[in-house]
């Protein structure tokens, strides 16, 4: 039986609305902990934070855990893929080539369990 891939999408992480819990990076950073060994792939369906503003020399602290869990699951042998969201402005290189997380632009279709499936963030996508 192979292991099964995991989706995530639209946690905006990083957002101060009022409803929002301060431990939700934490949480997210304990459960991709828990993915080594136990994930075929991660999908990352964009707005992964609030807000992504891709900088040349440096990144915000504040989403330095995050970026640091995600790079490690992804030299334990697990492929990541990221989907640009809506809120992911100006998403360069870091990803792809500081973390190994293969981004795109668009919709990504993939098999999984013999089956294609589509993947989009959808914000926008059927107005």
């Amino acid at each position: 039986m192979s292991l099964p891939a995991y989706f995530v999408s639209d946690l905006h992480l990083g957002t101060r609305y009022a409803g929002a819990r301060a431990d939700r990076a934490e949480k997210f950073e304990q459960f991709v902990e828990g993915l080594q060994g136990q994930a075929s792939r991660l999908f990352l369906l964009g707005d992964l934070f609030e807000f992504w503003m891709e900088y040349k020399h440096f990144i915000p602290k504040a989403q330095f855990g995050v970026l640091a869990a995600l790079r490690n699951l992804r030299n334990s042998g697990v492929p990541i893929d990221y989907l640009a969201g809506n809120h992911d402005f100006n998403l360069g290189t870091f990803f792809r080539d500081s973390l190994g997380i293969e981004t795109h632009d668009g919709p990504l279709a993939v098999e999984l369990q013999g089956r294609r499936v589509l993947l989009l963030h959808g914000d926008g996508m059927n107005p």
